[in-house]
C-alpha cells in the first residue's frame, strides 16, 4: 500500500495544530499532517497530489438531513422550489408523472412550497384532482409536516368525511366540512409507511446521482434523521455493493427502537461508513408551515402550532432510551416545544443518570436565554438548520416578528453559553451546500434580501467548526473524523479559496475543487 501525499496552498486542520501545507495518508487514514519538507522528508517516496492555490479542509458532515427521501426525489416528480415558481408549472410537472405512471397507481410530488410554488395558498384535493382522476396523486410538503391528496388518494388511503385524524394530526376541510385533502402532522407521516415502496434498483439509481450531489458541495459524511427498517434496507445494499460512498449515520425513527435493540443495536452500533448514532422522535411541526409549537402564537393569529406527540409519549420514550444509555435526537422547533422536550431530559436524567450520554436537539429554532442555560447545565447539544434564514427567512419574518427573529436559528447564543452546535441542512427542507449554510450564518440575510437577527451572526471560524469539528461531535465520532490529525479517516474537501479570506457575503459562491472519502477521490470538479 503506498502513502499519497496531498498538498495544497494551505490545509486546514481545525486542530490545535493550526494550518499546514501537507497532508500524508496511508488507506483511508491520515498518517501525518505537517509542513511539505516534513512530510516529503517522512515519506520520500509517497504519490503526490498537487492543488496548487487550493485549500484542503476536513470533509464536510451534515449531521440531519433526509437523503433517502432525497434520493426518491430522482424517482417521483420533484417539485424543487427553485424551480416550481406557479400553480400552472406545478400541474404541468404532476400532469407529466401521471402521463407515464400506469392508471390507478400512486402518482407522487415531493418537496412543494407553496409560497414558491402557489404563492402561499396550499393547492388541495380539487387541485389534484385536476392532474388526473385515474391515478392517487399524493403531494408532500418540503417541510415533511403537509401532504395534500386527491379524492382517489383519501379514498386509497381510507380517509372519508366522518374519519378521525390520527394523535397528532388533523384533517383540512373546507367551508362545507368537506375534507380538503390537506393533511397535517401525523395526517400525513402516518401514511408515508404505507405507501408503495420504489424497487430498489430505482432507489439505488436515485442515492448513486444524489451522493455525487452531496460530494459536489463538499460533502463526505451525512445522518438520515428518519431511519426506517426500509431505509436501512438501501444504505446496506448500498454497502454490500461497495456504492455508499458517503459516510452515513442514522438517526432510528422511535418506533423500531424497541426491535432494534431486541437485535443487540445500540448507539455507536455499525461501521465507519453507515452508523446508528441516536433515536429520533418528532414532537412538534415545522416552522415556515406555522405549525411548531409556541409559547405565543404566531403573529396576527390565535394559532400556536401542535405537537405531534403527547408528552406522556415523549417522556416513557426518553426514559426508555436513557436507561439503555442511548442518545435521543428529537425534533423540537418552537419555544414551547423545546421546553416540553428539556422537562423530558431533565426527568429521563433525574432517574437514571447517564454521564457524557449527552442528549440533541434537533432544530431548536425559537429559544430564550432561559431555554439556552437549561441545555446548557444539561450538557446536551443543539443541531440547528443553519440555511433557514436565506431560504425561508421572508416568511420567518411575517410569521415571528422582528423581536423574535433575534432568539431564531440562534447560533451566537448556543456559542457563547458553550453549547456543542453543529450545522444541517434538514433537505430537502433547506438548501443541502455546507458552504451555503455558512454563509447564512455569517450574513443572516433572508431570501428578499433584508436582515433577520444579526445579533445570532457568528464568525467564519464557528461556521467551519460547525461542519467539521462539531458534526462529528454531535454524532459521537470526534475520534474518526471532523479534523485533520494523524490517525483519523483521510475525508477532505478541497475549495479553490480560503473561506477565511473571502467576503462574507462571497462563502456560497467558492467552488468545491475536489471531495475525498477514505484517501480515494469520490468527485472532482
Amino acid at each position: 500500500m503506498k502513502v499519497q501525499l496531498l498538498r495544497a496552498r494551505r490545509v486546514l486542520t481545525m486542530s490545535e495544530q493550526g494550518d499546514a501545507e501537507a497532508v500524508a495518508v496511508l488507506g483511508d487514514k491520515i498518517l501525518a499532517v505537517g509542513s511539505l519538507d516534513d512530510i516529503r522528508s517522512q515519506f520520500p517516496r509517497a504519490q503526490e497530489t498537487d492543488f496548487g492555490s487550493g485549500v484542503i479542509l476536513p470533509g464536510f458532515n451534515d449531521p440531519h438531513m433526509h437523503p433517502a427521501r432525497a434520493a426518491e426525489y430522482h424517482i417521483h416528480a420533484h417539485l424543487d422550489p427553485e424551480t416550481v415558481h406557479s400553480l400552472d408549472q406545478l400541474m404541468d410537472v404532476m400532469r407529466k408523472a401521471a402521463a407515464r405512471t400506469p392508471a390507478g397507481k400512486l402518482v407522487r410530488g415531493v418537496r412543494y412550497d407553496d409560497v414558491r410554488a402557489t404563492q402561499g395558498r396550499l393547492i388541495d384535493r380539487d387541485d389534484l384532482d385536476r392532474v388526473s382522476t385515474d391515478h392517487p396523486v399524493l403531494v408532500t410538503h418540503f417541510t415533511g409536516h403537509i401532504g395534500i391528496a386527491n379524492s382517489r388518494a383519501l379514498e386509497m388511503f381510507g380517509i372519508a368525511d366522518n374519519s378521525e385524524p390520527p394523535s397528532g394530526g388533523s384533517y383540512g376541510r373546507d367551508e362545507s366540512g368537506r375534507l380538503n385533502g390537506i393533511l397535517y402532522g401525523s395526517g400525513i407521516q402516518s401514511l408515508l409507511p404505507r405507501l408503495p415502496e420504489p424497487d430498489i434498483e430505482e432507489k439505488l439509481k436515485g442515492l448513486r446521482a444524489l451522493q455525487q450531489e452531496f460530494h459536489a458541495a463538499g460533502l463526505t459524511s451525512v445522518t438520515d434523521a428518519i431511519a426506517t427498517p426500509s431505509i436501512l434496507e438501501l444504505f446496506q445494499e448500498a454497502e454490500r455493493r461497495g456504492e455508499l460512498s458517503l459516510r452515513m449515520g442514522l438517526l432510528i425513527w422511535h418506533t423500531f427502537y424497541d426491535h432494534a435493540r431486541s437485535l443487540g443495536m445500540h448507539t455507536g452500533f455499525g461501521s465507519d461508513r453507515l452508523k446508528w448514532l441516536a433515536v429520533k422522535a418528532v414532537l412538534d411541526g415545522a416552522m415556515s408551515s406555522a405549525t411548531a409549537l409556541l409559547e405565543e402564537p404566531y403573529e396576527g393569529t390565535d394559532n400556536v402550532g401542535k405537537l405531534v406527540m403527547t408528552v406522556e409519549e415523549l417522556d416513557a420514550l426518553v426514559q426508555r432510551v436513557q436507561a439503555n444509555g442511548d442518545r435521543m435526537a428529537v425534533h423540537a422547533n418552537g419555544d414551547k416545544a423545546i421546553s416540553i422536550l428539556l422537562d423530558a431530559y431533565e426527568k429521563a436524567q433525574a432517574l437514571t443518570p447517564k454521564a457524557g450520554l449527552r442528549h440533541r436537539v434537533e432544530h431548536a429554532s425559537l429559544v430564550t436565554d432561559e431555554l439556552v442555560e437549561r441545555i446548557r447545565k444539561l450538557d446536551a447539544m443543539v443541531v440547528p438548520i443553519m440555511s433557514y434564514i436565506p431560504f425561508h427567512g421572508d416568511k420567518l419574518r411575517r410569521l415571528f416578528g422582528n423581536e423574535r427573529a433575534k432568539r431564531m436559528v440562534a447560533c451566537r447564543s448556543f456559542l457563547d453559553a458553550g453549547i456543542t452546535v453543529a450545522g444541517s441542512s434538514d433537505y430537502g427542507a433547506c438548501p443541502y451546500p455546507p458552504l451555503y449554510a455558512m454563509q447564512a450564518a455569517l450574513t443572516r440575510r433572508d431570501n428578499e434580501g433584508e436582515l433577520v437577527g444579526v445579533e445570532q451572526c457568528i464568525t467564519i471560524e464557528e461556521a467551519l467548526e460547525m461542519y467539521t469539528v462539531n458534526a462529528a461531535i454531535v454524532c459521537g465520532e470526534e475520534h474518526l473524523k471532523g479534523s485533520i490529525v494523524p490517525g483519523l479517516l483521510a475525508d477532505f474537501v478541497v475549495l479553490a479559496q480560503d473561506p477565511r479570506e473571502v467576503a462574507a457575503d462571497e462563502v456560497a459562491a467558492i467552488p468545491v475543487l475536489s471531495t475525498w472519502v477514505g484517501g480515494e477521490c469520490v468527485w472532482t470538479a
